[in-house]
Order: C-alpha cells, then sequence, then structure tokens
C-alpha cells in the first residue's frame, strides 16, 4: 500500500490554487493530450476544461482516500 498512501498524500497536498498553477492548457492543446481542434478553443474552453479536471481530480482524491480507509489497495496504469 506504500505507492497508494504516496499517491494520496500527494494529491492531499494539491488544491485548487496549485492545480491552477501546474495547468497548462495552450500546451495541453498543443500536444493533443485531450482531442481539442487546434487553434479553436477560446478562454472560455480553457476555464471549462479546468473546471471539469478539477471536478474529477476530487473525485479520484476521494475515492483514494476510501480505499486508503478500508485497508484497501489500488492498481493504476498510466500509458
Amino acid at each position: 500500500m506504500g505507492i497508494q498512501f504516496e499517491a494520496l498524500q500527494a494529491m492531499s497536498e494539491l488544491d485548487e490554487t496549485q492545480l491552477r498553477l501546474r495547468y497548462d492548457f495552450q500546451a495541453m492543446v498543443k500536444e493533443e493530450v485531450y482531442p481539442f481542434e487546434s487553434g479553436i478553443v477560446s478562454d472560455e474552453d480553457e476555464d471549462a476544461f479546468f473546471a471539469y479536471m478539477l471536478q474529477h481530480f476530487i473525485e479520484i482524491r476521494l475515492f483514494y482516500s476510501q480505499a486508503a480507509a478500508r485497508g484497501k489497495g489500488l492498481i493504476f496504469y498510466i500509458f
């Protein structure tokens, strides 16, 4: 459960302000991290996508917290 605890600890230390500082929407568009049409994005898209990511981050952090409280482990795969 070491890695799971480390992941939860790292997520617990991040708040909305810190996430916003790390958020680089233009780089995500350029690198095609998500399927945005290059050149057809606006400031509204940037704010809306941050809100989308923040909501999912909060849900993932809660899931990790609940799993850790129950003594459960998690397997995650990043490709």
